[in-house]
């Protein structure tokens, strides 16, 4: 017969099993609920604020211009030059201070990111092994299915990453660690 011969890695296109519940439950995987993801990704944004400096950075260009202008208009009502580079060095203070407060580093806002993985990048993108070998027992039985890492990012800091299996419009959710601390696992 014709199909005798297909096998391989095209078995998955002859088997029932073609969705990504069925493969998981084939596989004896039980997937962290979506809610679970989705409660996760609140509370971090939330844990997660920007800095007091980073919410209030259009104050150090006010405070700038505003001193400077200052500066500018009592020197002119003072009568004497000496008085009028006291009062303009004075009045820079502030704008001194606007300036250090604009060039200093603070931390931003925590934003989350999704991208494609492949199952021989899993340890290279920080997955633990547990959730690792869950997503390629996984892939094993759907080969279709596309791995996807979420990542909180705040700056250049990484926080909290999940990986989601997704096959079609279904979406299964494999882990969610912090560092080497893993806080659900399929």
């Amino acid at each position: 017969m014709p199909l005798d011969d297909v096998g391989g890695r095209y078995q998955y296109l002859l088997s029932p099993r073609t969705t990504l519940a069925g493969a998981l439950a084939t596989q004896g995987i039980d997937p962290v609920p979506l809610d679970v993801l989705r409660d996760h990704r609140e509370e971090q944004v939330r844990l997660n604020p920007p800095s007091f400096l980073y919410r209030h950075r259009w104050v150090a260009p006010g405070l700038t211009m505003a001193s400077f202008l200052v500066s500018i208009g009592a020197a002119a009502l003072v009568g004497s030059s000496q008085a009028a580079v006291s009062v303009i060095l004075g009045g820079m203070l502030p704008a001194l201070a606007g300036i250090v407060l604009a060039s200093r580093r603070v931390r931003g806002e925590a934003y989350w990111t999704e991208r494609r993985v492949s199952e021989h990048g899993l340890e290279a993108a920080g997955v633990p092994r547990e959730i690792a070998t869950t997503a390629r027992v996984l892939k094993r039985e759907l080969p279709t299915a596309r791995l996807v890492l979420g990542e909180l990012r705040q700056d250049t800091v990484l926080l909290d990453p999940y990986l989601i299996a997704e096959f079609g419009e279904e979406r299964a959710v494999l882990g969610i660690w912090d560092g080497s601390r893993i806080i659900a696992a399929a």
